[in-house]
């Protein structure tokens, strides 16, 4: 069911909302362990006389304590004949390398696209509620997908089982 886009960025093939992060259900002894690393890491900063990494390790606590505190928003994706759509951010698919999809329900459910800048990070869309099978047949009529890639990138790995 295409749907004409008021963005003029062409025919709406899909749609779908996620929310901006998971929220993770954290236990007392997460805080813990988060806690303990936390200072095992200022001591190391300390011990090897590295203040700059003090800092870093400050400011990525304090900033993670602020953003997780908050309730996540939901995001609206789009995927339209000229690009995606993440909310208000257009990204045409002349500026995208591929994509691939890596489904292993119900924790892995995810549509990464890789950039052809190597400045632009990848980017991670969770497929709430979607086809795997559908969302592949409409990109790969714009965009190559990469069938190498079967495993869940270490960065999403890691952030969610330690629970980021």
């Amino acid at each position: 069911m295409a749907e004409k886009n008021e963005n003029d960025h062409g025919e709406i093939l899909a749609h779908w909302n996620f929310p901006e992060f998971a929220k993770h259900q954290r236990s007392k002894s997460w805080y813990f362990w988060m806690t303990v690393i936390f200072l095992a890491l200022l001591f190391y900063s300390f011990m090897t006389i590295n203040f700059l990494f003090a800092v870093i390790i400050i400011i990525a606590a304090i900033t993670f304590f602020l953003i997780y505190r908050r309730e996540p928003s939901q995001i609206n994706f789009k995927i339209n004949e000229d690009g995606i759509e993440a909310d208000d951010r257009f990204f045409s698919y002349e500026n995208i390398k591929n994509f691939y999809i890596i489904y292993q329900p119900p924790e892995v459910q995810y549509l990464f696209f890789e950039f052809k800048s190597v400045l632009k990070p990848r980017l991670a869309i969770p497929l709430i509620n979607q086809n795997p099978s559908q969302i592949s047949k409409i990109l790969s009529e714009f965009l190559k997908e990469d069938f190498d890639k079967e495993d869940e990138p270490l960065s999403n790995n890691l952030s969610r089982r330690l629970k980021l």
